[in-house]
C-alpha cells in the first residue's frame, strides 16, 4: 500500500522521513550517551509535524528537551 492508496494510514510523507532520519542523525550525534533515545526521538517526531528542514533543531532540542535529558 502506498501514502496516496490511503493517507490516513501514514504518519510521514516521504520527504517527512527524510527530514526525520537527518534529524535523527543530527541529535543522536550530538546528544546520544546511551540514555537518552527517548527524548531525541520525541524531538524528532515533534520537529518533523512543524518544519521541512533540520535548521535550527539543535537550538530547539536544547530549548524544549535538554531538560528531559538522563546524565
Amino acid at each position: 500500500m502506498t501514502p496516496t492508496e490511503n493517507p490516513g494510514d501514514w504518519r510521514y510523507t516521504p520527504e517527512q522521513m527524510k527530514v526525520r532520519a537527518s534529524a535523527l542523525k543530527i541529535l543522536k550525534a550530538e546528544f546520544f550517551n546511551g540514555k537518552n533515545e527517548r527524548a531525541i526521538y520525541e524531538c524528532a517526531d515533534e520537529w518533523v509535524g512543524k518544519q521541512v528542514t533540520t535548521n535550527g533543531i539543535v537550538s530547539y532540542f536544547k530549548a524544549y528537551f535538554k531538560g528531559k535529558l538522563s546524565k
